[in-house]
């Protein structure tokens, strides 16, 4: 189970024998019907995210992908609710005596959920009490109010919604009789692309390295939008393509997804078909992504990120069916443009390709999945290091740089140990580089630092290159 965001980390909860304690956390980005709209939550149940991000919509895979992806073995979820440019909050404005101005009441949430929203207003002498309603149900009363300002106060401890003066109305609100709903909640769902995705990523800031999830989107600019920012985060993509029997719509999807550079389309994979899953008691479709994030999850808690979580090693649970099945031909046209399949095998549903989405030709060394995430775990150990010391001393001969240079190498050793690196000794496995090179005076004096290191991925046989920085204004792998 991943850490919560304000944990402590120490160098040791990076790998254990027989495998490794997943840092690699599950990032959902999506529309909800409820929930913050300026910070990420960790859910831990469905029933978790329930509780802050509303009810199951029909026009949202967010509570099927969470729901399916408990039950495929994920711990935790950080949810980062999606809205378009212009989301509202539902509310009422409740008036005074001949209709004069008075209170607003408005939703504490943006979207319809406000609509769900009802408030009752009951007239005692010279006092007044307010009644909130959610779903028809009574869940706050308010002590008699004396005034506007002490309507405003009480209301800052709900959690539904807040009193404000209407205008500069100053007599109080006359009866309602019955309760009486909140209006104009809107989420702006519509209008979503690639700027509020982004945007909605933008709030996973310092929560660790992992794989980021958006299952209701397949448009290319937002894969695209999306990937750019996470490989500078040292994190990856989990796209989910449309469903179709036919492998050539599938590649055609992907040929729209248009990269400036090979690191970052490396950071990007694909998993089809679909899924069915049991849900609510009906058999229901999910993207594929949902059950890959618990294979990932259940693969690096078993073995580490150097074993690819497919075949008979990490058995998917939670999957009933495939929406769809293709042929070996089919299946090799898939491979070669990056796309995995999950398929039935000897009557198991397995999964059974482990690649990115790197050019599979010319960016060869970086299309293993377990090769490439075992390098974003390697970054993220160093980083740890680097950020340990990220108001340490600076010296002119580079000492205490080769210092930080020897706890990276530290930091790298558990995975060999693990076997996620492939090695007889370090020096086979790993190579860490700080030095004045990469280092050079007026950096070190600036109190930034960079690490390059070179490590061996399992089953792989080659070096590959990470590079992590530390700096006194910005940081970032």
């Amino acid at each position: 189970m991943s850490p919560a965001p304000d944990a402590t980390v120490t160098l040791s909860d990076l790998a254990s024998p027989g495998g490794t304690p997943s840092m690699a956390r599950k990032f959902l980005i999506g529309p909800t019907q409820g929930g913050p709209i300026d910070e990420a939550k960790v859910v831990t149940s469905l029933g978790a995210y329930r509780e802050v991000f509303g009810a199951a919509e029909s026009n949202t895979y967010m509570d099927k992908w969470v729901s399916s992806a408990f039950n495929s073995g994920v711990q935790e979820i950080v949810v980062s609710r999606a809205v378009g440019d212009a989301p509202t909050q539902a509310q009422v404005e409740l008036d005074g005596a001949a209709s004069a101005d008075s209170i607003i009441f408005r939703a504490l949430e943006y979207g319809d959920v406000g609509e769900r929203i009802s408030v009752d207003v009951d007239v005692e002498t010279t006092n007044f009490i307010l009644k909130v309603y959610f779903d028809g149900k009574l869940k706050e009363t308010s002590p008699a109010l004396a005034d506007i300002a002490a309507a405003i106060a009480w209301s800052a401890g709900s959690r539904y919604g807040r009193v404000l003066q209407n205008n500069a109305g100053t007599v109080d609100p006359v009866a309602t009789g019955t309760p009486v709903a909140l209006t104009g909640g809107a989420d702006d769902r519509a209008s979503i692309d690639e700027t509020n995705i982004v945007a909605a990523y933008n709030r996973f800031d310092e929560l660790g390295f992992g794989e980021v999830y958006v299952p209701d989107y397949q448009d290319a600019d937002i894969l695209v939008a999306l990937t750019v920012a996470a490989a500078a985060d040292n994190r990856f993509v989990g796209g989910d393509l449309t469903d179709s029997a036919d492998e050539d719509d599938l590649i055609n999807e992907v040929g729209d997804l248009a990269f400036d550079d090979p690191d970052t389309r490396r950071r990007l994979f694909f998993f089809g078909p679909r899924q069915r899953v049991r849900y609510e008691g009906a058999l229901v479709e999910v993207p594929m992504s949902a059950l890959i994030a618990g294979q990932i999850a259940r693969g690096d808690e078993l073995y580490g990120p150097g074993q690819p979580a497919a075949g008979e090693f990490v058995i998917p649970e939670g999957v009933v069916e495939l929406t769809q099945q293709y042929d070996k031909a089919a299946r090799d046209k898939l491979a070669d443009a990056g796309i995995n399949v999950v398929r039935v095998k000897n009557g198991k549903i397995l999964v059974y390709d482990w690649i990115t989405f790197a050019d599979q030709v010319n960016d060869e060394d970086w299309t293993m999945l377990s090769a490439a995430r075992t390098m974003m775990y390697v970054s993220g150990a160093a980083q740890l290091v680097l950020d340990a010391h990220h108001f340490g001393k600076v010296d002119k001969g580079f000492r205490l740089s080769a210092v930080r240079g020897d706890l990276i190498k530290l930091a790298c050793q558990p995975f060999l140990d693990n076997g996620d690196l492939y090695g007889n000794t370090p020096d086979e496995a790993y190579k860490v580089d700080v030095g004045p090179a990469l280092n050079p005076p007026a950096d070190i004096q600036r109190g930034r630092l960079k690490a390059q290191i070179k490590a061996v991925p399992s089953s792989f046989g080659r070096f590959l290159e990470v590079t992590v920085y530390k700096s006194t204004i910005t940081q970032g792998v």
